[in-house]
């Protein structure tokens, strides 16, 4: 039986009148006339579920609306609206079967007009409601404070500040360093404070775009090296934007003769499982698989198996398709950072990067450089997938700076086939080649009168060559082996190493590292590490290792814990490592995640010499109305609202929080532009407090705060019980009415109704029903331990 049978007489009766109203507004009458209907619609033989409006034809052909005809995932051209008529002959690979009998029409569609069913399998993220964000305006400052003392050395004070002006129109911030060294021998006193960056930076969240004034760090790409300047910058801001997903993802694709169910394997291992409808489907692979063979198979109604495998992998360089990142920036370039304050080259700097998805395959970006002294640099790029196995990274540049040309090569391929990871590369780059990052060094060079300036450029290597293999023994799945080489020449140096790790769960909570390296051109340059760690219970851990470096031995202990994550949490650490020549070195430390800061203080004893230390990070917070001081905040914080006093806050299902006397708190770490839910558990909540919700989603823009107001406020309730002139109690489902109040309540058993918004002295009123009613007077006072029973009352 159909899906329209089984709907029976209502249905026919939908159809008749929907028909009849079509025809009168169409004016046919004429029997010889096109005829509308409403019809049940499948689709090559599988029932839709969905009504369709056609007109037929005298000649037998069909007509429908396009929006109908792409709900049923009929493939029709972009550009007709959806209230318009389609001739289902002219769609190609369709034919339609028209069923009397069933008022049905059966549409036989070949999989080139079958728009693909997509099943996404939590590869794409959910976008944030970006209305949920409303600017907070306020005042940050994020503080680290480290004080040391140690015997025979001077006591030294340093700190790191951050300033953020928190306004709808951006924000505004400044950071610095401070140092203080007290009782050296050749000063008294020493003291000195940098500033390190000052900006004002807007993020767009619509546009995905960042506009930044000040000092900021250039944009790069995978093969360009980026600086500190002080100008203008606009980029793409999908950085801040972390609920967008900018990698392609691996597509899976095939089709169905039978509704089916679909089951997918990654790894040998079952990802996911579900229906799929006939036709052409598509799957979306989770971004957290990286890749492997992956192996799709599909039963259909009556049993029929098919099975497909083939190889995939997730290439982090690539962008989707149509997608483009991109970074303009120009300024002059900052020198001596964080030794000085203000120390700016006298020439203005440029620099672009633009990166852009082709397709899913291929992704293509560049990069120019110039500046008014005369640098100019262009290079390109490409990243392309291979096979399902791998991807290949392309770049080149070339540069042109005070009569000398040079350029520079990149390559590199990385793979992974049947759980084996490798990668292979290599750079090359002329001997007179510049970008921004070695003129801003030459020119200082050459400002400081360097004798040989081209000395301080002996940093930049010109060859680099790199290798690695990364793997699971196939006797030994508990194993990972990783394999690396790596090669650098520079004018002055070479360097060549060969590291080898291995990794392996030797039970619960029980592991094993062994990480040894080699210098290739210093074989007396060696090293080997060993390490076990395991589990104490109680979130404690341990680990034991022994180590050869430079020459000499030594064994190292270690055990550490903590109490939990959130505030008011404890953690602890102690450690121990002898050498087998010189002194050993002891280290205890303790930490307490407080609301108002994070506070950690340490000895060390290395020898004869003890240091002692303490440190505080925190930040403190004006905003939302209230001051806090809080952990440091991250790139985004929220602030809780009357959430009762003392009450349990929990982010993300985690306890993270508890309210002060006034029923606020802050959050201090969020990931903008991201739905953060927040929580309160109203059982803790004083007698007669009630919240308008224990639950609210929040989102914030970077680096400023949102709010999530619970309403948590006394009820000034109580239980008032009511009984008539004869002592008896008024009937159960009266209505009580709180005089000179909106509040209302229906009684209940035993004359007992619960009534809120009370005042010091109140009057009722019941509505007794057939006009009648009486009333009743009291007083009220509120009490925070238990909840007030007022009554008898007798209401006349």
């Amino acid at each position: 039986m159909c899906w329209a049978d089984r709907h029976g007489p209502a249905l026919r009766l939908f159809r008749l009148l929907s028909a009849t109203a079509l025809l009168a507004a169409a004016g046919i009458a004429d029997a010889a006339a096109p005829v509308f209907m409403v019809l049940d619609a499948s689709v090559n033989g599988a029932p839709s579920r969905l009504l369709m409006t056609v007109i037929r034809h005298p000649d037998g052909s069909f007509q429908a609306k396009a929006g109908e005809l792409r709900a049923l995932r009929i493939r029709v051209d972009g550009a007709t609206g959806d209230e318009r008529w389609v001739a289902l002959d002219a769609i190609p690979g369709l034919r339609a079967r028209y069923d009397e009998q069933h008022q049905a029409i059966d549409l036989q569609v070949a999989d080139i007009s079958l728009a693909p069913y997509v099943l996404g399998l939590g590869g794409r993220r959910r976008v944030t409601d970006l209305s949920l964000i409303r600017p907070t305006p306020g005042v940050v400052l994020n503080y680290g404070l480290f004080a040391a003392a140690a015997s025979q050395q001077p006591s030294t004070l340093s700190g790191n500040f951050e300033a953020i002006g928190m306004t709808p129109l951006g924000n505004l911030s400044t950071s610095a360093l401070y140092n203080s060294q007290a009782g050296s021998q050749s000063a008294g006193q020493q003291e000195r404070t940098v500033r390190l960056d000052s900006a004002w930076r807007r993020v767009d969240p619509q546009a995905v775009r960042s506009y930044a004034v000040g000092d900021f760090v250039s944009g790069a790409l995978g093969w360009s090296s980026a600086i500190r300047m002080a100008g203008l910058q606009v980029q793409s801001a999908f950085r801040q934007r972390a609920d967008l997903v900018t990698w392609a993802l691996p597509q899976f694709s095939g089709s169905a003769a039978l509704p089916s169910t679909l089951d997918m394997y990654v790894n040998s291992m079952k990802v996911f499982s579900g229906q799929v409808p006939v036709g052409p489907f598509e799957l979306q692979a989770p971004p957290f698989i990286s890749g492997g063979d992956v192996r799709i198979v599909t039963t259909d109604a009556n049993g029929r198996q098919l099975e497909v495998t083939q190889p995939y992998y997730v290439a982090p360089g690539l962008l989707r398709a149509g997608l483009s990142e991109y970074s303009l920036d120009i300024g002059a370039p900052r020198r001596r950072y964080g030794s000085a304050s203000a120390d700016y080259d006298a020439l203005l700097a440029g620099a672009g990067s633009w990166r852009l998805g082709l397709d899913e395959r291929t992704t293509v970006d560049t990069n120019v450089q110039a500046t008014t002294d005369g640098l100019r640099l262009a290079g390109l790029g490409l990243v392309r997938a291979v096979g399902g196995y791998g991807a290949v990274t392309l770049a080149g540049s070339t540069s042109s700076y005070r009569s000398e040309t040079a350029g520079y090569l990149k390559i590199q391929g990385d793979a992974q086939f049947h759980g084996v990871r490798a990668y292979l590369g290599a750079e090359r780059a002329g001997e007179r080649y510049y970008d921004l990052a070695r003129v801003s060094l030459l020119r200082e060079a050459l400002q400081r009168q360097s004798a040989e300036p081209w000395t301080d450029l002996s940093a930049r290597a010109s060859a680099i060559d790199r290798a690695g293999l990364n793997f699971q023994p196939w006797f030994d799945a508990a194993t990972s082996i990783g394999l690396n080489y790596s090669r650098i020449e520079g004018p002055q140096q070479r360097f060549r190493m060969l590291n080898l790790s291995v990794a392996r769960r030797l039970g619960a909570g029980l592991s094993a590292y062994l990480t040894a390296y080699r210098d290739l051109e210093d074989r007396r340059n060696y090293g080997l590490y060993a390490t076990l760690s395991f589990t104490l219970g109680g979130n404690a851990r341990g680990s034991v290792g022994v180590e050869r470096s430079g020459g000499r031995n030594s064994l190292a202990q270690q055990l550490s814990g903590n109490t939990g994550s959130g505030q008011g949490t404890l953690n602890w650490q102690l450690s121990d490592r002898e050498y087998s020549q010189g002194d050993a070195w002891r280290s205890a430390a303790l930490g307490w995640r407080a609301s108002f800061a994070d506070l950690r203080a340490q000895v060390d004893r290395i020898g004869p010499l003890t240091r002692t230390s303490a440190q505080v990070n925190g930040s403190l917070v004006a905003a939302g109305g209230d001051v806090f001081a809080a952990n440091r905040i991250g790139e985004a914080f929220a602030i809780v609202h009357n959430a009762g006093p003392d009450t349990e806050i929990r982010q993300g299902g985690a306890r993270v929080a508890v309210a002060n006397s006034r029923g606020n708190a802050l959050l201090p770490q969020l990931q903008p532009y991201s739905e953060t839910t927040i929580s309160i558990d109203p059982t803790g909540l004083p007698v007669g407090w009630e919240p308008e919700a224990t639950q609210r989603v929040v989102a914030a823009a970077w680096r400023q705060g949102s709010i999530a107001d619970f309403g948590v406020k006394p009820s000034f309730g109580a239980v008032v019980v009511l009984q008539d002139p004869l002592g008896q109690p008024l009937p159960v489902g009266r209505m009580v009415q709180v005089e000179g109040s909106a509040q209302a309540a229906m009684l209940g058993h035993d004359g007992e109704v619960y009534l809120k918004g009370l005042a010091a002295d109140n009057r009722v009123s019941v509505d007794l029903g057939a006009g009648a009613s009486c009333s009743a007077a009291f007083a009220y006072r509120a009490d925070d331990r238990t909840l007030p029973s007022i009554g008898p009352l007798t209401c006349r």
